[in-house]
């Protein structure tokens, strides 16, 4: 599987998150969504992983249940993207 972002990129989608930031936020956003990024292209793989293992060798409910936890993961990824983004925002509101 390809990675969707190569390492030290920012994807595009997460773009808004460190809009109007400082420079210096900005530079600790990059390098921390890159981290919550390269988590979320090692769940891809470990679904795509997964996919491959003949379906003789599975218990009828493994692929539901695997697809959950993959997704719950996601999310907590995403919630962190979400959090560090509102943390920052508050913190310039407070500055006013």
């Amino acid at each position: 599987m390809r990675d969707f972002i190569k390492e030290g990129e920012l994807n595009p989608v997460f773009d808004y998150a460190i809009q109007g930031s400082s420079p210096e936020r900005k530079e600790q956003d990059k390098i921390h969504l890159t981290k919550q990024e390269q988590v979320l292209n090692k769940l891809a793989d470990a679904w795509n992983l997964f996919k491959s293992i003949p379906k003789n060798e599975n218990h009828v409910c493994d692929a539901d249940e695997f697809c959950k936890a993959i997704h719950a993961a996601q999310n907590i990824m995403f919630a962190q993207i979400v959090l560090n983004t509102k943390h920052d925002a508050v913190a310039r509101l407070k500055k006013i």
